[in-house]
């Protein structure tokens, strides 16, 4: 963004003479995201992992669901994350700290 800024402004006190060079590229393609678990998907596996014991996995894929959480974030979770408000959730990746309030 201040790249573009500066040139505008240059542009505008007449210091650049050629055109905008942002113009002739081409804008990268993003690759289509993941598709959606149905509901009866997501019960097939759940049941899955606690019929064999696995009840710690199907917890932190229950919190990850409920809460909108990553797997990283959810696993980094320590007792004193857990308040009577909520769980409290640093997200690894931005650093941002998110109260997710029981219901």
């Amino acid at each position: 963004m201040l790249t573009a800024h500066l040139y505008r402004w240059g542009k505008a006190r007449e210091f650049v003479s050629i055109g905008d060079p942002t113009k002739a590229m081409n804008p990268l393609k993003e690759k289509q995201g993941g598709r959606y678990v149905e509901d009866s998907e997501y019960l097939a596996f759940y049941t899955w992992l606690e019929s064999r014991g696995h009840t710690a996995h199907a917890a932190v894929m229950e919190i990850s669901y409920l809460c909108g959480a990553r797997q990283q974030d959810v696993l980094a979770l320590k007792r004193q994350d857990i308040t009577e408000e909520g769980l409290l959730i640093c997200q690894q990746k931005t650093g941002k700290k998110q109260l997710k309030l029981w219901t």
